[in-house]
């Protein structure tokens, strides 16, 4: 079922990734650039949907844009591989992130799905932007 989303969005999308199930995954989801391959593992997402009162289905689907995001950031900048690779990713994560948020954003057509996105997104880059100034 879960892989059936994600090949949803990519075959709608023309997307040209590979989905990999990992229930070894210490995150709800992560897109690997070296592999081009959407990781997830849903107990994870299972604990973030708890944490926040949401269906399952729309924590999964948030995750899963949020992801699509990183994927069509690489995608479209190349020179992102060697910056992930490197101290500049701990340094920029957050601009990763916001990149990916709004790219992962534009795919969503659904204005309820938009607003737990929105929640759920808004929530990670607080946490990421506080985590950078404490490390300052």
């Amino acid at each position: 079922m879960w892989e059936d989303l994600l090949n949803e969005i990519v075959n709608s999308n023309d997307f040209d990734c590979l989905i990999v199930k990992d229930e070894e995954l210490y995150k709800p989801m992560v897109y690997r650039p070296k592999s081009n391959s959407i990781h997830f593992n849903i107990g994870q997402v299972l604990g973030i949907s708890g944490r926040f009162g949401y269906l399952l289905k729309d924590t999964f689907m948030c995750i899963a844009y949020h992801e699509f995001g990183h994927y069509l950031d690489f995608k479209n900048n190349s020179e992102l591989i060697e910056k992930f690779n490197s101290k500049s990713y701990i340094e920029n994560k957050f601009e990763f992130e916001a990149r990916a948020f709004q790219l992962g954003r534009n795919l969503i057509s659904d204005n309820r799905l938009l607003k737990i996105y929105d929640n759920l997104n808004k929530e990670r880059l607080t946490r990421i932007d506080t985590e950078r100034f404490q490390s300052l």
